[in-house]
């Protein structure tokens, strides 16, 4: 299995939210970090060199969950002991998390989103990423992938995910500027995923999406959509 973990960080926050603390809060200090032991840059996109490790997310007090842009997996960080994180799973490789973006905790599932890579000088879509997919960590040593929707028109560059209850909501980001404008055409888009109920056997599926090309009198309002949140119905 590929380790493609770049490096992962554990910061404390001020001394002043400790128990007992009497002296001023300090700045923000490093006390642990976990790497795969040598940079792994991988290949350049519009002229810099992409990192492994695009998005973390926490889970209670125990894991860490790191999505992995080039390898295409979720690692699993052990960080019981703050000083001393430790990657202790990986879901398999996969084509459809190959250029990973973030990744969002709900219940027992972790939410991977994954933008597209160029194909060449002139395709930008070489059928990697543009994807949103599901993965069960109720048992974090153990993650399972138990769902997958990939779409080039409807999760072009897809780029960030938040979920509420039974639907995933997706930012993409599209073309970027001096990237190819084909075959895929987006310049940004919202997608609305429908999950199905846990333990979410089967793939998400796409109900809506609303192009930045279709924002009417708000033209190029999702122009590059990179992040979303739910509050409410909104």
């Amino acid at each position: 299995m590929r380790r493609a973990l770049l490096g992962m960080f554990v910061v404390t926050l001020g001394s002043a939210w400790l128990a007992g603390a009497a002296a001023a809060a300090t700045g923000p200090a490093v006390v642990g970090a976990t790497s795969n032991g040598a940079p792994l840059t991988g290949p350049s996109l519009s002229g810099v060199t992409s990192v492994a490790v695009s998005s973390v997310a926490v889970s209670g007090h125990y894991y860490a969950f790191a999505a992995s842009y080039w390898a295409g997996e979720l690692d699993v960080i052990d960080i019981t002991n703050p000083a001393s994180p430790t990657v202790v799973a990986s879901t398999p490789s996969a084509t459809t998390m190959i250029g990973a973006t973030n990744v969002t905790i709900a219940g027992n599932y972790a939410f991977v989103t994954a933008k597209n890579l160029n194909a060449s000088t002139s395709s930008n879509d070489n059928g990697d990423g543009n994807s949103l997919t599901v993965v069960n960590i109720t048992t974090p040593t153990v993650p399972v992938v138990v769902g997958t929707v990939q779409s080039g028109a409807d999760l072009f560059g897809a780029y960030a995910v938040a979920v509420s209850g039974n639907y995933a909501y997706v930012a993409s980001q599209g073309i970027l500027n001096g990237q190819p404008i084909s075959p895929d055409t987006s310049f940004g888009s919202f997608t609305v995923i429908s999950l199905g109920t846990p333990p979410y056997t089967g793939n998400p599926t796409i109900l809506q999406t609303v192009q930045n090309s279709q924002t009417g009198p708000q033209a190029n309002w999702l122009y590059h959509a990179t992040g979303v949140s739910i509050s409410g119905n909104y």
